[in-house]
């Protein structure tokens, strides 16, 4: 019964929280889901030979374009979601 309410509260609070849907919010969200700061990283991590950069680079641009086949786009700032492909 505890654990049941937690995820009711849970669920509630971040319903709110995308209520409050700001443009320093969807500034944030859409800095790091646009294809420039993960190609800069894959290149900065191939010129500085790090594997490791190179690997978040592409796990980065993957989850773009992951959310991109699944209809999820960068976010308007009228709403949490409000996208420049669909309203999701």
């Amino acid at each position: 019964m505890v654990a049941a309410a937690g995820a009711g509260a849970r669920a509630r609070s971040l319903d709110d929280r995308l209520r409050r849907w700001d443009a320093g919010g969807q500034a944030a969200y859409n800095s790091v889901h646009t294809y420039v700061l993960p190609v800069v990283l894959g290149f900065a991590g191939v010129l500085a030979e790090s594997s490791l950069a190179t690997k978040l680079a592409l796990i980065w641009l993957t989850h773009i374009g992951l959310d991109r086949a699944l209809g999820y786009g960068l976010k308007d700032p009228t709403d949490f979601k409000d996208t420049h492909l669909q309203r999701v």
